[in-house]
């Protein structure tokens, strides 16, 4: 044991003088840090005892690191280990770690890859080769929570051993963080606003960013969109050529036919005022059921179309053609007189002849007219007179459709 520690201070001694030679003048606001870490580690089954293998085990460390430069740094660990020694021996076997690693952070990050040596003892003393990756995390500005994962291989015996480690570090130096400081930004020399007139002519050192300027590094008068604002005063540089703008240049809100929709949103800008109107300016429309009644009237005993209401056949015709997926259903009627099954077949006849006079006088598809007799059951007057019976002695027929029309 006393071996293993003395050999491992010379190599840290050894290591050190490397680096603080390596370190210059430059290097000595570089950061250091002082950690301290808990960690798993697995064990080669074949380490140690062979007929009994060691497994798993636990234990802590030490470290503390250097950075060399921007990107590489140098570590140096301690740590002790605690093996369960197996089945066949039950217990824990303790053994200690000494080792040296370099470290290369990666660009812009607190990752970073190692590599280095390790010297180890359990029953004996080991030399290893060690490597891996971790992070640096940083929890607030002088303390870093230290995540790892690392292998080591033992050339003398060819085991194989992994660990993962778990720490807090403390940073000391120029900062908080391990990772390599970013370049500072590159300052255009002589040029403080970026408008290609050198400070030493600029006779407008604080013209805005993009704005065309002369000789003298001031706004030209310039309209681009020729809205009559000049660029240096526009804040809405791109409008459509003819907008009506304001002082700033930005389009003025219009409403020409005063529907409460602004003219360059307007898809229908002579909506009528008496309309109802939607985001877009534009009628909005709802659906409306219409209707179309026919009514003829027949002589006593009789199926003849003859004495018509002409007006009203035409009406009923010309809405049929309007809408031409509608039907209809013709309802032929009798009047009281007579014998009731007669009269049923009276009205079913004058149902019919309607259906065969706008079938043949006016091109009504028959498709769409249907007939049905109700004969005396459906009086529309109940009077015992010749005035009554010529009234129940008649077809009717009843056709909707709905249709758009404006809202008001």
């Amino acid at each position: 044991m006393k071996k293993t520690i003395l050999a491992c201070s010379m190599l840290a001694l050894s290591v050190s003088s490397t680096v603080m030679a390596q370190t210059s003048d430059d290097n000595a606001e570089h950061d250091k840090w002082l950690g301290g870490f808990v960690h798993y580690y697995g064990l080669d089954e074949d380490k140690i005892l062979p007929e009994d293998s060691y497994k798993t085990g636990n234990g802590f460390g030490f470290e503390y690191g250097l950075m060399l430069d921007d990107s590489w740094a140098a570590r140096f660990e301690i740590m002790r280990v605690n093996v369960n020694e197996g089945k066949r021996m039950p217990g824990y076997e303790t053994g200690e770690s000494f080792g040296v690693d370099a470290l290369y952070f990666l660009e812009d990050t607190d990752a970073y890859v190692f590599g280095g040596l390790r010297m180890q003892n359990f029953d004996e003393t080991r030399r290893l080769v060690a490597g891996g990756v971790g992070k640096h995390w940083e929890l607030r500005e002088g303390v870093n929570l230290i995540t790892e994962i690392g292998g080591m291989h033992d050339f003398g015996q060819e085991h194989h051993d992994v660990y993962a480690k778990l720490g807090l570090a403390i940073t000391f130096g120029s900062g908080g963080s391990t990772a390599p400081a970013p370049a500072p930004a590159a300052v255009v020399d002589g040029d403080s606003d970026n408008d290609g007139v050198l400070d030493s002519a600029d006779r407008c050192p604080g013209t805005p960013s993009g704005t065309r300027v002369d000789a003298n590094g001031c706004p030209m008068q310039v309209d681009s969109d020729n809205d009559g604002v000049y660029d240096s005063a526009d804040q809405c540089p791109n409008t459509p050529r003819g907008t009506r703008v304001d002082a700033k240049g930005c389009a003025v809100k219009v409403d020409s036919d005063g529907d409460g929709v602004y003219d360059d949103e307007d898809q229908c800008p002579d909506s009528p005022k008496t309309d109802q109107i939607d985001s877009t300016g534009c009628s909005v429309f709802v659906d409306k059921e219409v209707t179309q009644r026919l009514r003829i009237f027949f002589a006593n005993n009789s199926a003849d179309i003859r004495d018509v209401d002409q007006a009203n056949i035409n009406e009923f015709v010309a809405f049929m053609k309007r809408f031409p997926n509608t039907s209809a259903v013709i309802e032929g009627h009798a009047s009281a007189p007579g014998d009731a099954d007669y009269n049923m077949q009276l009205s079913q006849r004058r149902a019919d002849a309607a259906k065969v006079y706008f079938v043949n006088e006016h091109g009504i598809d028959a498709s769409r007219l249907t007939t049905q007799g109700f004969g005396e059951t459906q009086l529309i007057d109940n009077a015992n007179t010749a005035a009554a019976h010529r009234m129940n002695r008649r077809i009717t027929a009843r056709v909707s459709a709905t249709v758009e029309v404006k809202a008001q």
